[in-house]
């Protein structure tokens, strides 16, 4: 009986499955869970959003770095502490741009680089081409004076001024001796006043009253000759004058070693100095050296009119007429052998004029 009233428990208790909580097995960790929830949270979101989170960490170490040069800059703009450091080719032209700069700082404080170029550009006749300016850091200048080469120097008044070949002034440097041409100096190298002229009686009446007692003379009864003469003699005054002035200042340019570069002695204002006269200049220049014939100095005698002086020779060439054909003429006082015939030359139309 005990036997079968064991299988009968048996068959009836075979479908009845016993489950074991697995909280149980798992209570420790649950526990730490809530323990650090918020913990795990935050860490979670933190991984999750990590690069927005260091994307901000560098805005804001950014706009520190930026806040704090910026705030250097103004309190050094307001001190006044700019640190000026200047190079030049000439150490005399450094330390009169220092001290210059020192003297008027206040004047530089807070300029832009554009203004300060200007300013030194003016105040020491430099092209603003040769002057380099740079900032480093928040309170340092560095002024670099570059040394250009000069294709045209033009003595004019009290000045010898080195110009490029767009006619910028690289340097003006005191001359040493200075040179006036009045009108009629002007019109006597232009071959453009006659013996009886007004000018040539005045001259000559002086010169007699210097050398004799004679107070009055009748200009009609002057012999022509000796109007001629005292016309040749009032131009070799001008041309004089202006050799002792191209001679003397030479020296500069031979100090530069700028000999080498064409010299313009200029009778008219700068401002009337274009390209086109030093494309007319430098054409000559090429004209005569190709040829062989020394060419001492150039005169702009006006905006048109140009003296080219070679020994005691002078040639006129003009702008209004066509340089071709003076060149064209030129080569026929050569091939003729005119030009040892005669010291004067005007090559301005087309009848050539020697004296």
């Amino acid at each position: 009986m005990l036997a079968i009233f064991r299988l009968i428990k048996k068959h009836n208790n075979r479908h009845i499955k016993v489950y074991t909580p697995k909280v149980a097995k798992n209570y420790k960790n649950q526990i730490i869970r809530r323990k650090y929830k918020r913990l795990y949270i935050f860490f979670n979101t933190f991984v999750k959003n990590f690069k927005k989170i260091s994307i901000i960490l560098v805005l804001l170490a950014f706009s520190f770095t930026a806040y704090f040069f910026l705030s250097s800059y103004i309190r050094n703009l307001h001190q006044n502490q700019y640190e000026f450091f200047i190079f030049a080719d000439s150490q005399e032209l450094s330390k009169k741009l220092y001290e210059y700069i020192i003297s008027n700082k206040s004047t530089f404080n807070g300029l832009d680089k554009l203004n300060m170029i200007e300013i030194i550009s003016t105040n020491f006749n430099i092209s603003k081409e040769a002057i380099y300016l740079w900032k480093f850091g928040i309170n340092k200048i560095f002024i670099d004076i570059i040394e250009l080469s000069p294709d045209l120097s033009i003595f004019h008044l009290d000045k010898v001024l080195l110009v490029d070949k767009n006619l910028k002034v690289i340097k003006q440097i005191e001359a040493l001796s200075s040179l006036s041409l009045s009108h009629e100096d002007i019109l006597l190298l232009k071959d453009l006043i006659e013996p009886n002229d007004e000018f040539i009686k005045s001259k000559y009446i002086a010169d007699v009253a210097n050398q004799t007692t004679v107070k009055n003379i009748k200009w009609e009864t002057v012999k022509i000759e000796d109007k001629i003469k005292m016309l040749h003699k009032e131009k070799s005054r001008v041309i004089d004058k202006i050799n002792t002035h191209y001679i003397q200042n030479r020296k500069i340019l031979i100090d530069k070693n700028l000999e080498n570069i064409p010299v313009l002695i200029s009778a008219v204002g700068i401002e009337k100095i274009n390209n086109n006269i030093f494309n007319f200049i430098n054409t000559l220049e090429n004209v005569f050296e190709s040829r062989n014939i020394n060419l001492d100095m150039m005169i702009l005698l006006d905006d048109l009119s140009i003296q080219v002086k070679s020994g005691q020779k002078l040639f006129l060439f003009s702008q209004k007429r066509s340089i071709e054909d003076q060149i064209v003429d030129f080569d026929s006082l050569i091939y003729n052998n005119i030009l040892a015939r005669y010291n004067f030359f005007d090559l301005r139309s087309k009848v050539i004029v020697t004296k």
